[in-house]
């Protein structure tokens, strides 16, 4: 300023000398005064240069108050002052810009902010700033094309203080643009080209992309215009994750995220994330089906997975639980209780034990005692040495009802052979439906006696009563519902018994010729068959033996009051049956 001072004293009259230089004084001090009197100089000079010389003091400080507008000033030293340096020229220019830009006179000022932007010597430091404010000139003048491009173009290869601010910028514009009348096709094709060719993708431009669509409402296809365009730009993965995880798809609740598109992919985090957030949208099955079905294609297993595929019903559900047991995994009880659940066939249940064998001791007795847990170290015994198994048995006691169908079955089994009839008993009388199982019927059969009176079935009835009775309790009916339960011999030894049945039946109401002549063949039949029977076991034959002579004895006495013409030759072949048994 000192210089400048000196400079104008040489320039200036004498009679102007002294108003100058006391203007220049008081510009340190007093700037509204100093330019109060240059502007008072202004006015009453001739000479052009010297108004030119005057205007430029003037015009030091543009953020000034004057009578006159300050770009009057910034003008007139620029069109008049001849010996005007280039940076002090550059710098006017820059005023200009920004006053007319502030006044609305855009094309002023989008002219200026070229010019200044073609000489980067001259702003060093500032050229991030003046590339943004033009391209703010440009978004007013409806032409965001050119706005776009402007700053794609500075992003790609300068940074600088304001580089966030605009990618913030750019995604905002870019958004705009979509839903815009004034926008044509021939704007729009440009802007997508150049997001396609973006190479700077920050978080400040996804912002700005969300921060540009949520402008002017909820309009008719909004979304799904900005969809469209963020998918071929090539940018809807990252900008899906940068929503996502800031929370930007939330408008009216934390499940809207569900009605945008999903990307193609998606890392570990916002997979997980996807899930959790699901998790809670009960109303939106179809969507969170949608969501799961995704994570899981794309290869990410977790509990929160596997917890939102146990809840929509999924049979998936096992899978994905089966992935996740693994000796380091801080979530194994409930993974636990998932798979307990969930795993029930034949593959599953291989895998899942497998998987428990893999883990180790320790970490197996530091679980909590759950069911699952003790039904694992059940089965893990019962297959290996059997060692423990009866204490696993009776810690199991009283929780049977905890699981499915398959793994009662499995501990019923278990319990039979361990001859643990005690807890056999109790599970079947608590749960009389598993009885009727290929697995359990045979087994129970065996222990009819021991089981005593558990349950109402008429086969084990009969075959825990007594060897010296007759009465054979079950009917045909009976021996079909069991049939595929049970062994071929099982079953030839009842249907045995069965035939027995009805002869017994028929040896107290052999009144006439016929009913005698049925009972004969179905005895012959009898006979027959026990040439080369199988029996279960000695009680069964020695029961049906003392049984089967009652039966022929009681028809010997039947025949001898009901005479026929067959009666005494059928009357000779019982005895003679009877006498061989």
């Amino acid at each position: 300023m000192q210089k400048l001072a000196v400079l104008l004293l040489f320039l200036f009259s004498s009679s102007l000398r002294a108003n100058v230089e006391e203007a220049l004084v008081l510009l340190k001090s007093d700037k509204e005064k100093a330019i109060k009197i240059l502007e008072k100089e202004f006015d009453e000079e001739e000479s052009v240069q010297k108004r030119a010389e005057i205007s430029y003091l003037i015009s030091l400080d543009p953020s000034q108050n004057t009578e006159k507008s300050m770009d009057y000033y910034v003008k007139n030293t620029l069109l008049n002052h001849k010996d005007l340096e280039e940076k002090e020229r550059y710098r006017l220019y820059r005023y200009l810009a920004e006053l007319s830009f502030k006044k609305g006179d855009l094309k002023t000022a989008l002219k200026n902010y070229e010019l200044v932007l073609t000489r980067p010597e001259f702003i060093k430091g500032i050229e991030d700033y003046l590339t943004l404010q033009k391209a703010w000139v440009l978004i007013n003048l409806n032409r965001y094309s050119e706005a776009s491009k402007s700053l794609a173009s500075y992003l790609k290869t300068e940074s600088g203080k304001l580089q966030d601010i605009m990618s913030h910028d750019l995604g905002k514009f870019m958004a705009e643009s979509l839903n815009m009348k004034e926008i044509g096709k021939g704007q729009r094709d440009q802007i997508r080209k150049v997001a396609k060719s973006l190479e700077v993708k920050s978080q400040e431009f996804y912002a700005g992309l969300m921060s540009g669509l949520n402008r002017g409402g909820d309009k008719k296809g909004k979304r799904e215009r900005f969809e469209k365009f963020v998918v071929n730009s090539g940018n809807y993965d990252a900008f899906y994750e940068y929503a996502l995880l800031n929370n930007k798809f939330q408008k009216k609740g934390s499940c809207d995220f569900l009605d945008w598109k999903l990307p193609s992919t998606v890392s570990a985090e916002v997979a997980t994330l996807m899930v959790k957030k699901s998790f809670a949208c009960d109303k939106r099955e179809k969507d969170v089906l949608r969501v799961s079905q995704f994570v899981a294609r794309q290869g990410h297993r977790g509990l929160e997975l596997a917890l939102v595929q146990e809840k929509l019903g999924l049979g998936t559900v096992c899978e994905t639980a089966l992935d996740l047991l693994k000796d380091d995994t801080d979530k194994l009880d409930q993974l636990l209780k998932i798979t307990g659940k969930h795993c029930h066939n034949e593959k599953h249940q291989k895998t899942y034990l497998a998987k428990w064998s893999s883990l180790s001791p320790a970490l197996k007795d530091s679980l909590p005692q759950n069911s699952e847990a003790l039904y694992l170290k059940t089965i893990e015994s019962y297959q290996n040495d059997k060692k423990g198994l009866n204490e696993n048995l009776v810690a199991l006691k009283d929780k049977l009802d905890s699981f499915g169908p398959s793994k009662k079955r499995n501990l019923l089994v278990m319990a039979f052979e361990e001859n643990n009839i005690e807890i056999a008993a109790l599970w079947l009388k608590g749960n009389p439906e598993l009885l009727y199982h290929a697995r359990i019927y045979p087994l129970a059969m065996n222990k009819a006696k021991e089981l005593g009176a558990i349950h109402d079935d008429p086969i084990l009835t009969f075959l825990r009563q007594d060897i010296s009775s007759e009465a054979i309790s079950f009917k045909r009916k009976d021996l079909m519902r069991v049939k595929g339960f049970i062994s071929k011999e099982a079953y030839k030894n009842l249907k045995l018994y069965r035939e027995l049945a009805v002869a017994n039946w028929e040896a107290a109401r052999m009144k006439t010729l016929k009913a005698q002549d049925s009972f004969f063949f179905k005895s012959k039949r009898i006979v027959k068959q026990l040439s080369n029977h199988k029996w279960l076991n000695e009680d069964l034959k020695r029961r049906f033996l003392t049984t089967f002579k009652g039966t022929l004895k009681n028809g010997t006495n039947t025949l001898n009051r009901h005479q026929t013409e067959i009666s005494k030759t059928l009357k000779g072949v019982l005895e003679k049956w009877e006498a061989s048994l």
